[in-house]
């Protein structure tokens, strides 16, 4: 493991800055582990505490994590993966011993939600019939243990659930999709829990040859403006017009009553010279902008003031990660904990400390 940085070590008085920062959106971040180099979970800890991250998400309920976040106000998101989906539909009981297992058994750590799989309708889809199931008996399991009043459960889908998104007012989803998608919006909205979305403008980039780089990173040209004709409202960004389109595709099937949350977005800082997309300067404009949006509090153009639940892609860097080499490079740090590029997460240093 490489030598913990200066920025891991001098954590005390950052870390009570941080208990200060009172944003208007709090800014969430995915905890990814596919690495060989990370530093241990109670440095990890220590790190986050000294920005303004307020959630963070893993892609497990692992221990030694939930031990080390123990008494931190950090909210945390805990998954089970798309395979044990089908086990904890068909068992109540393998529901609530889960529950007990990864979140009561972490009284004093802040569990907020259970994500429960990942794009399953875009790469699990035998596993589709059973979302619904899984997620009311894990949420039973949270009501039998008195837990289900500050944690709430949901599954992060793809943004391919939608068959139309351009412009916003579009929104509308696939029939297949919908077909599961509908019947557990119901269960979302009487559990107020929110339809989780994967939305990465990176993605929309490098897969659409009409969608410009200036409009993925918050600074079109007034040129690059998109204007919805039907709502009559301009966007200025792919990540609003992103989230608009889904709270569109609910309110065409009858759900007005459900926020969207942001399961994962980013950009990657590096990638293979052929690549299309990465740079250091393109994550930093990106993930800097996201940041500042949500921290303005403006929400997008149909939802104005309600800002998007959201958590970027990713805590780090991490070395093992199948795929392009892009795929490696989403973090906003190194694994000595020093910044990758500043991306407006760590506070500024009060003179009175």
């Amino acid at each position: 493991m490489a030598t913990s940085s200066p920025t891991i070590r001098s954590i005390s008085a950052l870390c009570i800055l941080s208990f200060l920062v009172l944003d208007v959106g709090a800014i969430g971040v995915n905890y990814g582990q596919i690495a060989d180099n990370l530093p241990p979970p109670a440095q990890v800890r220590q790190l986050v505490e000294t920005t303004t991250i307020q959630k963070l998400k893993l892609f497990d309920a692992n221990p030694n994590v939930l031990t080390a976040f123990a008494g931190s106000p950090i909210e945390i998101v805990v998954a089970a993966g798309n395979d044990q989906i089908v086990p904890l539909a068909n068992s109540p009981e393998a529901a609530l011993q889960w529950v007990q297992t990864n979140v009561a058994a972490y009284p004093t750590t802040n569990i907020t939600m259970i994500s429960l799989g990942n794009e399953v309708l875009a790469y699990a889809a035998d596993s589709a019939p059973s979302l619904l199931p899984a997620l009311q008996n894990l949420h039973q399991g949270l009501v039998t243990l008195g837990l289900d009043g500050r944690v709430k459960v949901t599954t992060p889908h793809a943004m391919s659930i939608l068959n139309a998104s351009e412009p916003p007012s579009a929104g509308v989803f696939r029939e297949w999709e919908g077909s599961i998608i509908i019947p557990m919006l119901s269960f979302l909205a009487e559990t107020q829990s929110p339809l989780m979305v994967n939305a990465y403008a990176y993605f929309a980039y490098i897969n659409s040859p009409n969608v410009t780089l200036n409009f993925c990173l918050f600074q079109p040209t007034p040129e690059e403006v998109k204007f919805d004709n039907v709502t009559l409202l301009n966007y200025t960004s792919m990540f609003d017009a992103q989230v608009d389109a889904l709270y569109h595709a609910m309110d065409k099937v009858g759900f007005n009553n459900v926020s969207v949350a942001v399961g994962e977005t980013g950009w990657p800082s590096k990638g293979d010279p052929y690549d299309k997309g990465p740079s250091m300067e393109s994550a930093q404009l990106f993930n800097g902008n996201l940041i500042e949006h949500l921290e303005s509090g403006v929400g997008t153009p149909w939802k104005p003031g309600n800002v998007t639940d959201t958590y970027i892609f990713g805590l780090f860097n991490e070395n093992q990660k199948p795929g392009p080499l892009y795929e490696q490079n989403f973090g906003l740090f190194y694994p000595n904990g020093t910044q990758v590029y500043e991306s407006g997460i760590m506070p500024p240093v009060s003179p009175f400390v």
